[in-house]
């Protein structure tokens, strides 16, 4: 069996990680649009056809920004793993360097 080994570059889990809340301020503006849609009456005339189609439109609406907040909340919980991943290797790799007395360590 082949010898496996890999490599986590704590840095490189945070910008990853930064780039996930750049996503969730990007997830903003479409929700905030639909918001604002949702919350003017369209004007598709009086008859009945208009109201039914009002009503699957503000349906419509109303599942999108739900889509969106689930995705927003998905995103989120992947940045808060990546984050708490990302510090403990770095923790991890500070206490290995503790343990062999690197140069310029200071415990504190």
């Amino acid at each position: 069996m082949a010898d496996q080994s890999y490599s986590i570059q704590p840095a490189s889990l945070l910008d990853f990680a930064n780039e996930l809340q750049t996503q969730i301020e990007g997830i903003a503006a479409p929700m905030n649009a639909l918001a604002k849609q949702a919350s003017t009456q369209p004007k598709f005339g009086g008859f009945p056809e208009a109201q039914t189609l009002s009503a699957s439109q503000q349906s419509a609406l109303e599942q999108m920004y739900s889509l969106l907040g689930q995705v927003k909340e998905a995103i989120g919980f992947v940045q808060n793993v990546t984050t708490a991943v990302a510090h403990d290797y770095q923790q991890a790799d500070q206490d290995v360097a503790a343990g062999y007395g690197a140069p310029g360590y200071q415990e504190g």
